[in-house]
């Protein structure tokens, strides 16, 4: 079989880039605990590999982030390799003993080539698998035109302008506190919960190159805030975003997503990542229209569970 389990370092020797910064060594490093088990596996015919943290009798990718997938040392990996691949891969995890394998591709802005082959793959292979289809939003910034915003849209932004919003990023660490609080209301307000905590938060500063923005109304008060992580290159994606209570009467959200967009656009990013707008594949559709009214695009990602036996 040409699949074959090597060691951390090893395997990340082999590829000279990453397709996202969460399959990164970096990012893997700080989520390892000794009582943790990790497969990484190769397949020396193709090139192609995979990390998968073990949970009992299930494989799974990521590890600890929004989304993983899988590598290859060239996007123009022949797809019959890449069949052979998943179907070696299989074999190898059943012959462990392994009864599922879990998987939460990227958005198809990275490594769009290899994610699309390896989705029709699993398609048109004889696998006992289940696809939920998650909606991502992007927004390209090569092609953004403010010009194209919805007339009901010009009208709230005109609104914040009104309301002397203003947007800044923050570097001290008790402004980074007080986005991350914001934040954190929020998703307590829609019975939500944090994914990870500020503490977890703030190790990941350096790997992802986070940075922390945020928006105050005339009285120097906070309203909204935003965390993004540099995903890949050219790609910023927003991490974490929300606002407070008095900002939602004053607009902030657009205001934020607006200034984030032209904030990007000047930096030269070409792509601002606005993650999923779905759960377990339900979408949030109030959340689904706002991005889409701000002119990102909606595409499909697609968590998979593969039964092996």
């Amino acid at each position: 079989m040409s699949i074959v389990s090597v060691n951390k370092n090893n395997f990340f020797s082999r590829y000279s880039r990453v397709p996202h910064v969460f399959l990164s060594q970096e990012h893997l490093e700080i989520h390892l605990r000794q009582d943790n088990k990790c497969l990484y596996l190769v397949d020396s015919n193709s090139g192609l590999g995979v990390f998968l943290k073990t949970c009992g009798e299930s494989a799974r990718s990521p590890y600890a982030a929004p989304f993983g997938g899988f590598f290859s040392k060239d996007e123009r990996t022949d797809c019959t390799l890449i069949n052979q691949f998943i179907k070696n891969l299989t074999i190898y995890l059943i012959s462990i003993g392994l009864k599922d394998l879990r998987v939460s591709l990227p958005p198809s802005i990275y490594a769009v080539n290899t994610t699309t082959k390896v989705i029709n793959s699993l398609m048109n292979g004889n696998y006992k698998i289940k696809f939920i289809p998650e909606i991502n939003s992007h927004i390209s910034l090569n092609y953004y035109d403010k010009s194209d915003y919805p007339k009901n849209l010009k009208e709230s932004i005109r609104k914040t302008f009104r309301s002397n919003l203003k947007i800044e990023e923050v570097y001290e660490d008790s402004e980074k506190l007080i986005a991350y609080k914001i934040i954190e209301e929020n998703r307590k307000s829609k019975l939500r919960k944090m994914s990870i905590t500020y503490s977890h938060l703030r190790q990941l500063d350096e790997v992802c190159k986070s940075r922390y923005f945020m928006v105050k109304n005339n009285e120097g008060e906070s309203v909204a805030s935003a965390i993004t992580f540099t995903s890949a290159p050219k790609i910023i994606y927003a991490q974490f975003w929300g606002d407070s209570l008095l900002g939602r009467s004053l607009n902030a959200m657009d205001f934020l997503t607006v200034s984030l967009v032209d904030i990007f656009k000047n930096e030269g990013w070409s792509t601002f990542d606005l993650g999923v707008s779905t759960e377990d594949g339900v979408p949030n559709s109030g959340l689904l229209r706002f991005k889409e009214s701000h002119l990102f695009t909606s595409t499909i990602k697609f968590n998979i569970s593969i039964d092996l036996i």
